[in-house]
């Protein structure tokens, strides 16, 4: 079981989001990138740079959508047929986070421990 005690603080993004979005990170890496966990308000922080980010995208491949009644995104991304949910919410500590493209999503630090990356 992870607590906020195995996690480290920290400022992450994807290319293109055009915004950093404070994250815990566990020490688990998918292929080198980062696997944050975040708050949810973080997240609707963010929202107008998530909308503008998919955008655009191809819908046979990503279907992006704000989902109202929990004010967070939900990403559904389809390769091989397969489609995968890429938006999950759990419990650390009472607290509840959000991971967005676990295993799949390039996410990358821009600042820890107050240094800038």
């Amino acid at each position: 079981m992870i607590t906020k005690a195995d996690l480290a603080p920290a400022t992450v993004t994807l290319d293109s989001l055009g915004v950093g979005i404070s994250a815990l990170l566990p020490e688990y890496r998918w292929n080198g990138w980062e696997c944050p966990y975040f708050r949810p308000d973080d997240v609707r922080a963010a929202r107008s740079n998530f909308e503008a980010l998919y955008a655009d995208a191809d819908p046979e491949e990503v279907r992006f959508r704000w989902d109202d009644a929990t004010d967070l995104p939900s990403i559904v991304s389809v390769f091989d047929d397969d489609e995968a949910e890429e938006v999950s919410t759990m419990e650390i500590d009472g607290e509840s986070f959000v991971t967005i493209g676990w295993g799949g999503y390039c996410w990358y630090v821009v600042s820890a421990n107050g240094n800038e990356f």
